[in-house]
């Protein structure tokens, strides 16, 4: 079962971010496209980490962020992908929690 979700977050990390055709996959290039390059997930790998082109917007749904809708702040999320779990709102305005790696 943890392999398989271990498959399922890898494969979700490499769809690319809403607005964005490829995600970066060096340092270089992350940063030319405005992101930060750090350690993310429990596997602690380098990956990209972009800005989202909504951050920090007022929100009630998911459908209102390009990122996620944060529950605590109603506001999208400043960057993609977010690790940790955290309450978002879902399509329906519904508080609902997310856990991610």
């Amino acid at each position: 079962m943890a392999r398989v979700f271990l498959a399922v977050m890898l494969a979700w990390l490499a769809l690319p971010a809403a607005g964005q055709d490829v995600i970066p996959g060096t340092e270089a290039d992350c940063i030319d496209a405005g992101g930060r390059w750090d350690r993310g997930g429990l596997a602690r790998q380098f990956l990209c980490f972009l800005p989202t082109p909504d951050a920090g917007e007022a929100c009630e749904t998911a459908d209102d962020c390009t990122g996620y809708c944060l529950a605590e702040t109603l506001t999208c999320s400043t960057e993609t992908p977010m690790f940790d779990c955290f309450a978002v709102r879902d399509l329906d305005a519904a508080v609902v929690t997310l856990c991610v790696d």
